[in-house]
């Protein structure tokens, strides 16, 4: 997800200072260039922009989806396993519990299907680099087989694998405890899977923002217009852009206020 997404563009920081700046602030900064993201033109106003009561943000997007069903991943497990039977089974229940739904989703024909592999991870190995497909179906089966093995003995019990096998093994679970931290695992109306922040529900929204690199998670207030913010989103599908311009984003853009 984008917590392991670095921001390296001197731009992209210029933006997200000047994104969350107070207007009359903002407005004694001098523009040379006209790109400011407080300027109007006939594309409309800036992607975000701040309140009048300062106390709300308003930012400019797509309603995707919404979440249908979730999963609390068991993280704190993960390294326990190796150690610990009992937390061996809870990280494979967790694991099998998610693979269930993504099969609901994707369809059984496929032992397990690649969208579920790949979300357990977010799609990102532990250097913040995307998993390439050979390694990450391979760091999967090595993975999960060894937690089901460590549901029978300890690690300091069983066989030792090969260089390249423990290097695959670690590569995938060091990524899944990245991803898996204070983490749901969701399904969404669409029948589409992914990942987000812990307090994800049933019923809260997946949206995309303009210039944002993830998608994220907002819930409507009650009784409300305006919406709470949930954090960010691994929704498979939806990261590479091709979902949000089937959709048409001229004809559906709408502001979100978050308060």
């Amino acid at each position: 997800m984008g917590l392991r997404k670095l921001s390296k563009e001197p731009v992209d920081k210029v933006y997200g200072v000047l994104a969350i700046l107070p207007s009359q602030m903002r407005d004694q900064i001098r523009d040379t260039a006209g790109v400011l993201p407080g300027h109007s033109d006939e594309m409309g106003p800036s992607i975000i922009t701040i309140g009048p009561d300062t106390s709300s943000l308003q930012m400019r997007g797509m309603l995707m989806d919404s979440v249908k069903s979730t999963i609390p991943l068991a993280w704190t497990y993960i390294d326990a396993a190796q150690y610990d039977p009992r937390s061996a089974v809870k990280a494979v229940e967790c694991e099998e519990a998610c693979l269930r739904l993504s099969k609901q989703i994707y369809g059984a024909q496929e032992k397990v299907p690649i969208q579920h592999m790949t979300t357990l991870v977010a799609g990102m190995t532990t250097m913040r680099s995307h998993y390439p497909m050979d390694q990450l179906c391979a760091g999967y089966e090595l993975a999960t087989q060894q937690f089901r093995d460590f549901c029978k003995q300890p690690s300091d019990r069983q066989g030792t694998q090969s260089t390249a096998d423990k290097i695959a093994t670690d590569r995938y679970k060091g990524a899944m405890k990245i991803t898996w931290r204070h983490a749901n695992f969701f399904t969404m109306t669409n029948g589409t899977i992914g990942i987000g922040l812990e307090t994800v529900e049933p019923g809260d929204d997946i949206c995309i923002i303009f210039a944002a690199h993830t998608p994220f998670i907002l819930r409507k207030n009650a009784g409300k217009e305006t919406y709470a913010f949930h954090g960010e989103a691994y929704v498979h599908g939806l990261m590479d852009g091709g979902a949000f311009a089937a959709k048409d984003p001229v004809r559906n853009v709408q502001d979100f206020v978050i308060q």
